[in-house]
């Protein structure tokens, strides 16, 4: 990261930092649209916004579905299976403690801004199934993508909603099949040992997990408190770290299949405390360094 985009963080993680009044301006004047608004160039067909860094791509496609990808020198997709679906999602909790996701609406997002593939700030509205309405926040600043939003309406549901991001990571290596002898192997398995995710907890301990070990990341050996920051090192993203922040007042948790090496695949899940933060206005940071 460099000097600006430090500051930038700094300044977002304490709560000082300001939008521009114009952008909030921009979204009063414009008109609301039934559904979202598409792109139709490439690589941003059918996206409703879209930002591209020097190490990635970020959008929200008009159906609702994010993708974070990872590009290289020019500035294509390193592999189409590591990119890395971005959900947002209410997350019901049943009576017997189980919980269930619910998904988005497509036809009911709108926004009061026209598609665009130079992300700044957007406000997008929606309900998920069951009806619960929600608002989402998307923004870029120097670098970085912010998400946030809150539940506006818990609609049908009479047991407790959050709403939730998740970050997938469920082929991290799908070049492992590709390899055409055990030297090439033996090259995977030394790249493999310098790979894992290091954890800073909201108490500010901090855990360091090999990909290659077998955990149980919904424990609390893993999860402490909650995560306020996970760094994800991976061969496979070409020497790239991809970094996730919780701000104040939110957190994230790791899944994964118990017993599984996180090798296998796995999760970041996002969460806003809506109690400390009932305006929605924690954030769950993303950048590619």
């Amino acid at each position: 990261m460099n000097r600006n985009q430090s500051i930038a963080a700094s300044r977002w993680v304490t709560g000082r930092w300001l939008f521009p009044a114009f952008l909030l301006a921009a979204t009063v004047l414009q008109p609301v649209s039934s559904q979202l608004p598409s792109l139709g160039e490439h690589p941003w067909s059918g996206y409703f916004v879209g930002h591209t860094s020097r190490n990635y791509r970020f959008g929200l496609l008009a159906s609702g579905e994010i993708y974070l990808t990872v590009i290289d020198a020019k500035k294509e997709p390193l592999h189409p299976k590591l990119v890395i679906p971005v959900v947002v999602a209410v997350e019901e909790t049943l009576p017997n403690d189980k919980t269930a996701i619910r998904r988005i609406q497509p036809d009911s997002m709108q926004s009061a801004l026209a598609a665009t593939d130079h992300l700044e700030k957007v406000v997008v509205s929606g309900k998920f199934a069951g009806d619960a309405t929600f608002e989402l926040i998307l923004e870029q600043s120097r670098g970085m993508i912010l998400i946030g939003g809150r539940l506006l309406d818990t609609g049908r549901s009479k047991n407790p909603l959050r709403l939730v991001v998740r970050a997938a990571f469920p082929s991290p290596y799908p070049f492992s099949k590709e390899i055409p002898n055990e030297k090439a192997a033996e090259i995977f398995r030394k790249k493999l040992k310098g790979d894992g995710i290091a954890l800073t907890w909201t108490d500010k301990q901090t855990r360091t997990f090999a990909i290659d070990q077998d955990i149980d990341a919904a424990s609390s050996e893993v999860n402490g408190p909650g995560i306020a920051e996970a760094e994800i090192k991976i061969c496979s993203y070409d020497g790239r770290k991809i970094v996730f922040l919780a701000s104040p007042n939110s957190g994230m948790t790791l899944e994964n299949k118990p017993g599984h090496p996180l090798s296998k695949g796995f999760s970041l899940v996002w969460h806003p405390d809506t109690v400390k933060d009932p305006e929605g206005r924690a954030r769950l940071a993303i950048d590619v360094r």
